[in-house]
């Protein structure tokens, strides 16, 4: 059912991909392009840590809002990708 795969590519690693087998996808592009290039990973870190005005000076706003658009790509691909003969 492809409603599953949606629902795991809520995790920061795409799991919906890697269920499909579409390993690239998953884990290489999601994970390193956007996370690394946009500081994601340290900005978590430093808000946890109450640090909110170095987290927004660490920001790479460019690449941060690119991160929603592959989010919801990589939700269609994941439904798309499931094998679906139905039409939503």
């Amino acid at each position: 059912m492809p409603y599953g795969k949606i629902a795991l590519v809520h995790s920061p690693s795409c799991f919906g991909q890697l269920l499909n087998g579409k390993i690239f996808k998953g884990c290489l592009f999601f994970r390193f392009l956007i996370n690394i290039q946009s500081n994601f990973n340290k900005i978590i870190l430093l808000s946890f840590h109450g640090q909110i005005e170095e987290a927004f000076q660490q920001a790479q706003y460019q690449w941060l809002m690119f991160y929603p658009c592959l989010y919801f790509f990589a939700m269609w691909d994941a439904y798309k990708d499931a094998g679906d003969e139905q039409q939503p």
